[in-house]
């Protein structure tokens, strides 16, 4: 496999790399040159600064990133968006210093987690390292069942189908939902991580809760006493060409164009993040 790894001169790094190159693989190594910058002899060494030289990758295609250093929100989230096409994998490297003070003897990994009063300091000391790491590699709330269907059509593929039924004069009432194949909740969240790159993790809420909570207003979401508006037939909108890119295709672009937006375009859609903070820790600290 091509590998690139950011970090990867010391501590875990280091011995990622090494049993890396040991097993045959690709290595390039991206840091700052700063540390141990003559091991590695067989490795490709990319000197940069992780917050402002990210373009130096640019161009480049490896197989999976393994990121040892991330230490502050902003840097992952630039890391991810500038590879989320150079890269099939994305793998962060957190520690067990996310979870929340006391930590029971027994714990699994959906115990809860650091909270950061400032979720905007980007200062790592020994009291925010924790909380910080959670914010760069944080869950992701989804609510509802993931076996559940659902249902959304690209605006380009609606829009060539409504333009080829005007040309033909073709009319009537049509569903024009997709994708082509069905497809659940749980296969699309599932996809989404793959192909962003993205080592969130999902955790899945169910509707009382979100009734509970009063948070029901979240893209997509829809009880299951409604979730017959996500399983439409398409028959005869397929019957009469309409045709839909896959759906990977659709992610990767979603992505591409939120990526490109500037970080304060205002948002039309979703919860906050200390919302979803909240959401998240109820949901994990509930009896």
């Amino acid at each position: 496999m091509k590998l690139l790894i950011i970090g990867g001169t010391r501590f875990v790094g280091r011995a990622l790399v090494e049993d890396a190159l040991a097993h045959g693989h690709e290595v390039t190594l991206f840091y700052r040159g700063k540390s141990n910058p003559d091991i590695f002899p067989d490795a490709e060494h990319l000197h940069g600064d992780r917050d402002s030289e990210m373009h130096k990758l640019d161009g480049r295609k490896w197989d999976a990133c393994i990121d040892t250093c991330g230490y502050i929100p902003r840097h992952v989230r630039q890391a991810v968006g500038r590879l989320a096409d150079a890269v099939e994998q994305y793998t962060f490297i957190s520690t067990i210093s996310v979870y929340a003070d006391p930590v029971p003897a027994g714990s699994d990994e959906d115990a809860p987690l650091k909270t950061l009063e400032d979720e905007e300091s980007e200062e790592v000391t020994g009291d925010t390292y924790g909380g910080l790491k959670v914010l760069c590699d944080r869950d992701i709330l989804v609510p509802g069942d993931p076996n559940r269907p659902v249902q959304f059509i690209d605006t380009r593929d609606l829009g060539a189908w409504i333009v080829r039924m005007v040309e033909a004069n073709n009319t009537g009432a049509y569903n024009a939902v997709g994708p082509a194949a069905p497809l659940t909740w749980g296969a699309w969240m599932d996809a989404i991580v793959r192909i962003t790159g993205s080592d969130a993790r999902l955790t899945w809420v169910d509707d009382a809760f979100m009734v509970q909570h009063e948070s029901d207003n979240l893209p997509f979401y829809i009880p299951e006493t409604h979730n017959g508006i996500f399983a439409l037939s398409q028959a005869r909108a397929a019957a009469d060409g309409l045709t839909h890119r896959p759906v990977d295709t659709v992610i990767a672009d979603a992505a591409a164009w939120s990526h490109a937006r500037p970080a304060d375009a205002p948002r039309r859609a979703g919860i906050a993040r200390e919302r979803e903070r909240e959401l998240l820790t109820a949901w994990q600290t509930r009896s």
